[in-house]
């Protein structure tokens, strides 16, 4: 997502990804997402969820197997 909120070339790129996931059913998430402008910009073009720096910062994980609803098909 570097850059898409700092001018119009890659926004129009994200522009025509976006619909086109979402005319084949898909659920469309940015990685990267690090400033108010670029989730902005993400939720402007129809970006369903993000993640980033803005969210959150990396931390240590924990084992799949704790994550809510693991296991269980």
């Amino acid at each position: 997502m570097r850059g898409v909120d700092q001018g119009p070339h890659r926004a129009r790129i994200i522009n025509g990804i976006v619909p086109l996931c979402h005319d084949l059913g898909l659920i469309v998430v940015a990685e990267g997402v690090e400033t108010i402008g670029k989730r902005d910009e993400l939720l402007r073009v129809g970006c369903d969820l993000f993640h980033g720096y803005l969210v959150a910062k990396p931390s240590a994980g924990f084992p799949l197997s704790n994550w809510p609803g693991a296991g269980t098909e």
